[in-house]
């Protein structure tokens, strides 16, 4: 969330603020080679902190296609008919709203059905749960829904 092109330092604060937030690191973080990146004040920063600045492999899992494909879903599943706010807290607030629906509420192929937070706390998946079956000739004994990737 910048006005302009951002600038080394802004990306370090940046990310410092996010680790601080999840009270995590990552191991790896997927970069391009903008100046910002690729410059020697954000490699010595990665290095401090053990994290490995990688470019995204094209086509291979787990790489930039999982950034790809959350930007997808955003797009194609949160936004339409949405009218995205001009005001930058607004606008937070609106993405607040997708992490939120996203980690708790929808189910992913990749996690067999589960939601993210379900797969993150080791929660019993909703979709293993037992349900009632309102329509009288389906069997009680269906296999559990997933969702299918677009």
């Amino acid at each position: 969330m910048f006005d302009k092109q951002t600038t080394g330092r802004e990306v370090r604060q940046f990310l410092g603020r996010v680790i601080r937030k999840a009270k995590a690191k990552p191991g790896e973080v997927a970069v391009d080679k903008e100046k910002q990146f690729w410059c020697n004040g954000f490699k010595s920063w990665c290095r401090g902190r053990k994290i490995k600045p990688r470019f995204g492999a094209v086509g291979r899992r787990g790489s930039i296609a999982l950034v790809e494909r959350l930007i997808r879903t955003l797009k194609g599943e949160f936004l339409p008919g949405l009218i995205v706010p001009g005001l930058r807290l607004e606008f937070q607030r609106t993405l607040d709203c997708f992490v939120t629906w996203y980690n708790r509420f929808r189910p992913h192929s990749s996690l067999g059905g589960r939601t993210p937070n379900e797969a993150y706390f080791r929660r019993q998946p909703a979709n293993r749960k037992p349900r009632l079956e309102p329509r009288v000739r389906m069997p009680a004994a269906l296999p559990a829904p997933s969702r299918r990737p677009a």
